[in-house]
């Protein structure tokens, strides 16, 4: 309770504060001088200091203001006797002053010491201690009671690195009212997702005057890494601050300025000598650099610490200016093995330019992805290339003229022998430089995968020659050729290369995009030529990305993209606008897409021929605006259910679950019995055996050897390979149709079989409403199994009781894994998009309480569900694998053979509680099915692992992440104990003996001879016999 000398005093203090948006929180009565402010000497006086949010204050007895100072000014706090307190402070008009006060009693004066010193670390909680004020007490006993009173919470951040109370702080000293939208997503969003990148364009409203705080903010902030600031104007003096930040933070590792509209980078430029080595990506593109700006930066670059990432596009830096800063990378010892992608488009190489581009390739060993479109380059120049680029794009680099520029730009592709896609687009090529950049034998264009030669001068020749090359290019995934039928030698010559290009189309198996698009001028265009391509792609199952604008194909056109994408089911991503599509077209189209397969997912709208319909007839409006809604629904509906592509390493009749031959359908075929919803057949199903099945089938079988649990000691008597649990009677199949993950050996029967004579099987290990596991997995080697007679069964008895079985994972972790096995193995980016926060809070909320909860009935995003998990297994008590069992994962990701890696992964799995292993069995069958589907949803295992190996080991070591990762990779040789061996051709069984002689049950047969089929069936069967009757 604050007791004032007088109302009047109360009134004044209070509306002063009020008109500041402040609040008083301390009020001491001292005895004050302010030292340094004035040269007027003057007299301690009596005062009232005031303690607000971000500042404090000193007022006269009455409650006049005197003096203010913000935190941010305050330098030094020291009391160099028991009720003495001197506080130095300096701002941009005084250097340096000091407040020196007289209070009444030692507990007063320690007491506002704690709070001044405690306001301060409150507004700027992630403020280095080297840049916070400095603390002194005499004696030096006191300043440790003093801070000791304050707790533990004074260490207390804030989310983000307390960004937002920093960020208010500094709003406050400059006077700029604090954005709160940008404070909400900051504290709300931001944590909760783990996002470390500061995007200033994702917030809205943000003006010139308030870039000034934020970046003031960035400067002691350790949380974010990655600061993007694009398509907002940066003012003179944020440019400079951003220079500052860079000397200041050593956590900031990429920096984004995207057209800042910046015409003076030098200050910035000066500042990168000083930066810290934290700092790898630099993006400056859509900046002007101009001649001492470009001196700057080749300075920095050449002193500095070298960069993996320099993006320099269009900046419009000239000739000589690139010189300065190519020279400047190339003088710079440690970049030439650390910059990997280079971009200079849009700038002017020439000849200067080009020679230093050249001497720089031939330096570097990193650098593997070069961008320099639009350069104006000189081909005869550019003699050497790098050994380690493969990705080239060289883009309107006109490359005609002499043939010592055309064998220039072939010296320079042979002399980058990794590449693996170039980008020779709007360079001029005739057909004639195109001979004789595929004539060599040894070609670089004949073995890249992604190839753009679109908007060049090939005609139907040029074309041809292509065709017959890549027709034999197995690598080529992408190719792209518009814009280059410009001249024809008649309807025979088109003719004969459309045909050319559908058998390249239909034979190579490789190529999943295809570029005809058009743009700018409408020579090249291919009309109804287009119509043979488009109707031989309704049976083509490796094509998924098409684009054909600006052909002019008109409505025969749209009819034949109508049928194709009726016929068509791997086509994923169509763009077909600028086509002089009519009204009736594009009805055709959506019809044709409403009863399609349900395959196409991406589909810009034909805007152009949509806005043509409507300018020639405006009473289209509604059929057009009922024609777009239904385009849209359609194609969300097949995002939500688009299966993966096929693989085509498996053929059909080896995907696991398929009976017989299997013709390829037009639609979606019907889920195969026993396959996981949502999922392709080709994936691994929880009844189709493996690791988890067969120790099941061991646990269940009284008949079967018992296996223990103990690291090392776990000893199985059958050879059951994985993914192989015997004969199904709900599964049958012709012999030999199990592929190559169910090629059955032989002699190796699955002597674990029911009192029918079926496979008891592995029920579902998980189910939205119940879970039913197997018992938990010896992680350890197990020994070679050794082959069986029928008498080394051991004989059942009453003291033999089953493994007690381990608790059951909770019901949110098995929902959720359940919930995204059938429904989420395809969903894009999934476990990185970030989740709906308020339906994760309530979802999270209601397990916690053990309420009744229903995912799959009730939640409808894969990626809440994704978000819902990993925040389980993030806030659990404990990781999934703690911190006491990383010693067997820390050796294995030092071992370098997979043998080795596997054996100390499956020591370490072994390790851990049961319950833990039946979590790890399951949460990695998941996210090796995930990952099975990487071409669709974008999450490969080492995507995965960036989500998951934090979380799961609660660790940020490096060395966990391809851990993770691998073992994700090898979820199969890890967790279901298949071989790293190759399976054994199979031979033919021995005649089988007289049933009349009896079985010799004394010595086993030799290890070069094959089992005697009879007496492992005479071993089952007796096992069975002798085996309780299944409940």
């Amino acid at each position: 309770m604050i007791t004032y000398n007088s109302n009047s005093e109360k009134k004044s203090i209070e509306g002063c504060l009020q008109q500041r948006r402040d609040d008083v929180k301390l009020y001491a009565k001292v005895v004050a001088l302010i030292d340094g402010v004035s040269s007027k000497k003057k007299k301690p006086e009596e005062r009232i200091i005031v303690l607000g949010n971000f500042r404090f204050y000193l007022f006269k007895s009455g409650g006049k203001l005197v003096h203010e100072v913000h935190n941010v000014d305050l330098k030094e706090i020291s009391s160099p006797a028991p009720n003495e307190l001197i506080l130095s402070c300096s701002n941009a008009t005084t250097p340096l002053y000091k407040i020196k006060s007289v209070l009444l009693d030692q507990p007063q004066c320690e007491q506002l010491f704690r709070r001044l010193y405690q306001s301060y670390v409150t507004s700027f909680p992630g403020v280095p201690s080297l840049d916070a004020p400095k603390l002194s007490a005499n004696p030096p006993e006191r300043l440790e009671q003093i801070l000791y009173s304050l707790g533990p919470s004074l260490g207390t951040i804030g989310p983000c690195g307390g960004f937002s109370t920093t960020y208010k702080a500094q709003c406050d000293y400059m006077g700029v009212p604090a954005l709160l939208s940008l404070c909400w997503d900051v504290d709300q969003v931001l944590p909760k997702n783990r996002i470390t990148e500061f995007n200033l364009s994702e917030y809205h409203g943000v003006q010139e005057k308030d870039i000034k705080p934020i970046i003031k903010t960035l400067e002691s902030n350790s949380h974010f890494t990655t600061i993007r600031f694009e398509h907002c104007r940066l003012p003179p003096d944020a440019i400079t601050q951003l220079g500052e930040l860079l000397t200041r933070n050593p956590y900031i590792s990429t920096v984004s300025l995207i057209h800042n509209g910046a015409d003076n980078l030098q200050p910035f430029f000066t500042h990168l000598t000083k930066r810290f080595g934290a700092l790898t990506h630099l993006d400056l593109s859509g900046n002007h650099i101009d001649g001492k700006a470009a001196t700057a930066l080749a300075g920095a670059l050449q002193t500095g610490p070298p960069l993996s990432v320099l993006n320099l596009a269009g900046c419009g830096a000239k000739p000589a200016s690139m010189e300065a800063i190519l020279w400047g990378i190339h003088h710079n010892p440690t970049m030439s093995g650390a910059l990997h992608t280079l971009n200079i488009g849009g700038n002017k190489l020439e000849s200067p330019g080009t020679v230093a581009l050249s001497t720089l390739l031939l330096k570097s060993t990193a650098l593997s992805e070069l961008h320099a479109p639009n350069t104006a380059m000189l081909y005869s120049v550019l003699r050497s290339g790098c050994s380690a680029l493969h990705t080239v794009d060289l883009a309107g680099n006109k490359a005609v003229g002499t043939k010592e520029k055309e064998g220039s730009v072939l010296t320079f592709l042979s002399h980058c022998p990794s590449l693996t896609s170039v980008n020779l687009a709007r360079a001029q090529i005739t057909p004639d430089d195109l001979k004789e950049l595929l004539a060599q034998k040894d070609s670089i264009l004949k073995s890249v995968s992604s190839l753009d030669l679109s908007d060049n001068d090939l005609g139907d020749e040029g074309i041809q020659a292509l065709c017959e090359v890549a027709y034999f290019n197995s690598n080529l995934k992408t190719l792209a050729i518009g814009g280059n039928f410009r001249t024809s030698k008649g309807a025979k010559a088109r003719g004969r290369v459309l045909e050319m290009l559908i058998s390249l189309v239909e034979d190579a198996n490789s190529l999943e995009s295809l570029s005809l698009a058009v743009s700018g001028t409408k020579q090249g265009q291919l009309k109804s030529d287009l119509v043979p391509l488009i109707l031989s792609l309704m049976a083509n199952r490796n094509l998924t990305s098409l684009n054909i604008e600006g052909n002019g194909m008109t409505d025969l056109g749209a009819l034949a993209l109508a049928k194709m994408v009726q016929r068509n089911s791997t086509l994923r991503c169509l763009k077909w606008d600028d086509n002089g599509t009519s009204l009736r077209g594009i009805q055709h189209f959506r019809d044709g897409l409403m009863n399609g397969c349900g395959t196409l997912c991406t589909m810009p709208l034909p805007f152009q021929d949509i806005g043509l319909i409507l300018k020639g007839d405006s009473q289209s409006h509604a059929k057009i605006r009922k024609i777009v809604e239904d385009i849209q629904q359609q194609l969300f509906a097949n995002l939500a259910r688009t299966p993966p592509p096929l693989r085509s390493d498996i053929s059909l009749g080896s995907i696991s679950g398929q009976v017989g031959n299997v013709d390829t359908p037009t639609k979606a075929p019907a889920q195969a019995e026993g396959s996981h919803p949502g999922g392709g057949g080709h994936r691994r199903t929880p009844s189709s055996g493996g690791y988890a099945s067969s120790m099941l089938a061991n646990s269940k079988s009284p008949s079967a050897p018992s296996v223990g649990r103990t690291m090392g000691k776990s000893v199985s008597t059958t050879n059951l390979l994985p993914g192989d649990s015997g004969p199904s009677p709900s599964r049958p199949g012709p012999a030999g149709a199990g592929g190559r993950w169910h090629q059955r050996q032989p002699s190796t029967p699955n002597p674990v079989t029911s009192a029918s004579g079926g496979n008891l099987g592995a029920p579902k290990l998980l189910s939205p409403t119940g879970v039913k596991t197997p018992p938990h997995p010896s992680f350890g080697r197990t020994p070679p199994a050794t082959p069986q007679t029928p008498t080394s069964a051991p004989p059942p008895s009453s003291s033999s009781t089953p493994a007690a079985a381990p608790s059951p994972i909770p019901s949110l972790v098995s929902q959720c894994i359940s919930y995204l096995t059938a429904k989420g193995l395809t969903s894009h980016g999934l476990f990185r998009i970030c989740a709906s926060a308020t339906q994760l809070r309530a979802l999270k909320a209601r397990f916690e309480k053990g309420q009744p909860v229903n995912l799959a009935a009730e939640v409808s995003d894969c990626d809440t569900i994704a978000g819902l998990l990993k925040t389980h297994f993030r806030e659990a008590a404990e990781p999934l694998i703690g911190e006491k069992y990383h010693a067997p994962f820390e050796a294995a990701s030092k071992a370098e053979e997979d043998r080795e890696k596997i054996a100390k992964l499956k020591d370490g799995l072994g390790a851990l509680p049961a319950v833990s292993q039946t979590i790890a069995l399951s949460l990695f069958e998941l996210l090796f099915k995930v990952s099975e589907n990487a071409e669709v949803n974008a999450m490969s295992p080492e995507n995965l692992a960036i989500c998951w190996a934090p979380t799961l080991f609660r660790s940020f070591e490096g060395h966990f992440i391809p851990l993770t990762a691998y073992m994700i990779d090898k979820y199969e040789f890890i967790f279901q104990n298949k071989s790293l061996d190759p399976p054994r051709p199979p031979t033919p069984d021995p005649v089988a003996p007289s049933s009349q002689e009896p079985a010799d049950t004394t010595t086993p047969p030799s290890p070069d001879e094959p089992d005697n089929p009879s007496s492992e069936e005479s071993a089952s069967e007796a096992a069975t016999e002798s085996a309780p009757e299944a409940k």
